[in-house]
């Protein structure tokens, strides 16, 4: 899955490179299908969509990634402030 999401990337930004947004958007929406929790990926499909003045369809996948990115930011700080992470960088100190 790793793999996948390495090498179609790859090929989503080189065609948008090259401005063939609609290639582009294809790749992405592959990458959003099998992972959706990508907010990477949503926010390079919303990109392409804009780039084809398609804005509505862009400002959901925006949001899709804003939301994403968000939950994982509060799952990191939450995983930093529990006990067991503190007292391991206490041990560190």
């Amino acid at each position: 899955l790793l793999e996948f999401r390495k090498e179609r990337t790859k090929e989503a930004l080189k065609l948008a490179q090259y401005g063939l947004w609609e290639e582009a958007e294809e790749i992405n929406r592959q990458i959003v299908e099998r992972l959706s929790g990508d907010h990477i990926a949503h926010s390079r499909l919303a990109d392409s969509l804009m780039r084809q003045g398609r804005e509505l369809e862009a400002a959901e996948h925006y949001q899709v990634a804003t939301g994403l990115e968000k939950r994982k930011t509060t799952v990191v700080r939450k995983l930093l402030s529990s006990p067991c992470c503190l007292r391991g960088r206490m041990q560190q100190r």
